[in-house]
């Protein structure tokens, strides 16, 4: 019984997570090129890892600052 469900298991996540690690590769690939060209070349930088940074630094300025405050027992 243990053994087919194992089985069940090894072929269930094979079946889903191969196509999503390609997914994965293949975008990260995608990213790493555009970042390439966009540092050498100053094309795809919309869609490079340098771009991505930026634009989550840009989210984070003084004006826009994260407040957390404890929540009081019941």
């Amino acid at each position: 019984m243990l053994s087919k469900a194992l089985t069940w298991f090894l072929t269930t996540s094979t079946i889903v997570g191969v196509p999503v690690l390609l997914y994965i590769a293949v975008i990260g690939a995608q990213r790493a090129l555009m970042t390439v060209t966009c540092e050498t070349a100053r094309y795809g930088c919309s869609r490079s890892f340098v771009q991505s940074v930026d634009w989550i630094a840009e989210q984070v300025t003084d004006d826009t600052d994260v407040v957390v405050t404890p929540r009081k027992r019941k």
